[in-house]
């Protein structure tokens, strides 16, 4: 499931299991841990209290006991790991600390954190809001006020009120959805699901098809219905969305579908068309920028806005996946310190920066976006004008549960193997055992 989730969108798949992520949910540990599945989600309030960002940079702590400082990142894809690692360590040199980066998969680090002795934990973990719910659930995560400095934007104030007495500490976001075209066949992209159903009006050259757009995925299904039923697709939603709703957006991407492949098209596929400019335009995210950006200059890559749901007026803006720090119970000797002061380098310009444009990840503030070149990142603009309009995804069971349900149906009618009004009542039935007692 978390593979699935931090994997961002599968471009051009009809079916879940042609992305390179795996769909299959990922088996939990079982040694002490309750399923994420079976535990109830309570809505926290929000911290009163409000600090403002630090001027100056805290004393390196270099000679303190917990030398080094042994950080974990949670396992999400190799490339951006592999860059974040980087960053934290160039972080720590400005710092004057030392730190031990490893990355480690999702299943393995949730059961190391609970048996782990104290000499052989991690001080702090680098994960997203799946991971967090995971941690807690082995009480693994140390216990702290975290204050909320307001400069920051609102995914990361969200984060922070969601967990007001644990060590967790938001540094970025992703996970985003964004349009993008090749400039040299697409001019303008579409703005709404209206333009993007009109698209061929604005398409020059040969193309296989119109758009590239993970069709199955429950998530992108999710943000449709969010913004006709809100208080269905909430954390502590109790229904299920009406079979109106579903009617709606079912009919929706069943129209979308249209600017798709006739026959389901895999992963790897999307990616060669793209690139080859066999297909004009795509929704997509930070995965999917880094991956063209390898192309340049022969891909000349154009962006905009989410585009509008033009049946309600609304900008298709699903919530993100924010990566915090986490710092683990289990504390050795002057970690405490250290975690701060790392913290601390992690939150300044420079590597706020070079998680915007390494990784594509959404800072945590505005500061990060000055003096950024957006001739060299031409995306910065966009990225730059959603921020402050995102939201932080909430992972409970019921949503998960939903998710697996809209995925269990869709792909039966994008290939019209059944009906739209079939497919109305099987997903309500589906969604329906998600809120069962």
């Amino acid at each position: 499931m978390r593979n699935r989730i931090l994997a961002g969108l599968c471009i051009g798949s009809l079916f879940v299991g042609a992305c390179t992520a795996p769909l299959a949910r990922v088996e939990q540990p079982t040694q002490t841990v309750t399923s994420l599945r079976t535990e109830t989600y309570t809505p926290v309030p929000t911290p009163i209290a409000v600090v403002p960002v630090p001027t100056s940079t805290p004393q390196g702590v270099a000679g303190s006991e917990y030398n080094p400082l042994r950080i974990r990142i949670i396992q999400s894809d190799l490339n951006s790991d592999a860059s974040l690692k980087r960053f934290i360590e160039e972080a720590s040199t400005r710092a004057n600390m030392r730190v031990d980066v490893d990355v480690h998969s999702a299943d393995g680090a949730y059961v190391l954190a609970q048996d782990a002795e104290l000499s052989q934990s991690v001080d702090a973990w680098i994960g997203t809001e799946y991971d967090v719910a995971q941690l807690r659930l082995s009480n693994s995560i140390a216990t702290d006020v975290v204050t909320i400095d307001e400069s920051m934007y609102g995914y990361a104030r969200q984060v922070i009120a969601q967990h007001p007495q644990l060590a967790i500490h938001p540094l970025a976001a992703r996970n985003y959805l964004i349009g993008m075209g090749n400039t040299d066949l697409l001019q303008p992209i579409p703005i709404s699901t209206e333009e993007m159903l009109r698209i061929e009006r604005n398409t020059r050259g040969r193309t296989r098809y119109d758009m590239a757009f993970a069709w199955a995925e429950g998530r992108w299904f999710d943000a449709f219905v969010a913004l006709i039923e809100p208080a269905t697709t909430s954390p502590i939603a109790s229904q299920p969305p009406s079979e109106d709703t579903l009617r709606q957006v079912l009919g929706t991407y069943t129209s979308l579908r249209t600017l798709g492949p006739r026959e389901a098209t895999s992963y790897q596929e999307s990616i060669v068309d793209f690139v080859n400019w066999r297909v004009p335009y795509t929704l997509d995210g930070d995965a999917a920028i880094r991956r063209y950006a390898v192309y340049s200059p022969s891909l000349t890559l154009s962006y905009a806005m989410p585009p509008v749901y033009t049946a309600v007026g609304l900008p298709v803006n699903p919530p993100v996946d924010v990566v915090s720090f986490i710092r683990a119970a289990k504390e050795r000797p002057g970690a405490r310190d250290a975690f701060n002061t790392l913290l601390f380098a992690l939150r300044e310009r420079p590597a706020q920066q070079q998680m915007l444009t390494a990784l594509r990840w959404i800072p945590l503030s505005a500061q990060a976006f000055d003096g950024v070149d957006t001739a060299t990142y031409p995306e910065v603009t966009i990225l730059a004008a959603i921020a402050p309009q995102l939201s932080a995804q909430a992972y409970t069971p019921a949503l998960i549960c939903r998710w697996d349900a809209y995925e269990s149906i869709l792909p039966f009618v994008l290939l019209r193997e059944m009906r739209v009004e079939e497919g109305v009542s099987a997903m309500r039935r589906a969604i329906e055992e998600c809120y069962a007692p």
